[in-house]
């Protein structure tokens, strides 16, 4: 009769392998991953990808702490696929994008080629099908497409889709500005005008994330009050690369305009 314990883990295994296969096909047919991350680990830099919600280690190379400055990322850049190909090239300035970006398909094929000025696109993108024709021809001007054209994989014309759109709150900004003011509670011992700037990450579910006081209006119970209200918005839309919801950071601007009477607010001390 055959252990019950030794049973258990063969069906363990074969489960682990059986979803080891499963992703591999799906990252196949999805041709690239969703998101990628990269943590410094025991001396490397650990790309990982992330595919249905799982995280998945792809690629180590050596951590250079020369091309960190200040822990942000500064001169060129090289990330790679589970298998070591190339799967994107970058410049970093102190953290942001500056100059020529590329993005290729785990078969080498250049898939996207754009440029950035200060972590901003800014100027031509063209992307590509994984046949080599050309799927998007789009002009930029710090973040804000300026029009293009998309073709199919042979050539054909389509409509025209950018290809990155930013999360948007359902109804468009002057609804956002609705919902937040009517959220708002100003103190009556507010006596000078201020504002709070809340950062957040718009996931691709829409649901918000991650909300952190990007500036203080020098007050905490209005910072306090600003996270509370960011924190339980309704689901935005989100937003988009290459037609594929992605998580994006945004922020919101709270503005407290004061009240006639009453005390003034002890301002918070932050350090």
């Amino acid at each position: 009769m055959c252990c019950p314990f030794l049973l258990a883990f063969v069906m363990k295994v074969r489960f682990l392998i059986g979803l080891l296969v499963a992703v591999s096909v799906t990252m196949q047919a999805e041709n690239v991953p969703a998101v990628k991350i990269d943590t410094v680990a025991d001396g490397y830099v650990v790309t990982k990808w992330e595919l249905d919600g799982r995280f998945t280690v792809a690629h180590f190379e050596t951590f250079d702490a020369s091309r960190f400055q200040k822990n942000k990322p500064h001169g060129a850049f090289a990330r790679y696929y589970a298998d070591s190909t190339l799967y994107s090239r970058a410049t970093y300035d102190h953290g942001k994008k500056n100059g020529l970006y590329q993005e290729y398909y785990p078969d080498g094929q250049l898939r996207v080629e754009m440029t950035y000025c200060q972590g901003k696109l800014d100027g031509e993108l063209l992307n590509y099908h994984a046949n080599g024709q050309l799927k998007r021809r789009e002009q930029y001007k710090m973040n804000e497409s300026q029009g293009g054209q998309c073709f199919d994989e042979t050539g054909v014309e389509m409509v025209f889709t950018p290809w990155r759109t930013e999360p948007q709150f359902v109804g468009g900004s002057e609804a956002l500005r609705l919902y937040l003011v009517s959220q708002m509670r100003v103190p009556k011992t507010l006596q000078h005008k201020c504002g709070t700037k809340i950062k957040f990450q718009v996931q691709r579910t829409g649901n918000i994330a991650n909300a952190k006081v990007m500036e203080s209006s020098g007050y905490e119970e209005l910072d306090k009050q600003a996270l509370k209200i960011v924190e339980g918005m309704p689901d935005w839309i989100s937003g988009t690369i290459d037609g594929k919801p992605v998580q994006m950071n945004t922020f919101v601007a709270l503005s407290w305009v004061p009240k006639r009477d009453g005390a003034v607010v002890r301002k918070s001390k932050r350090k």
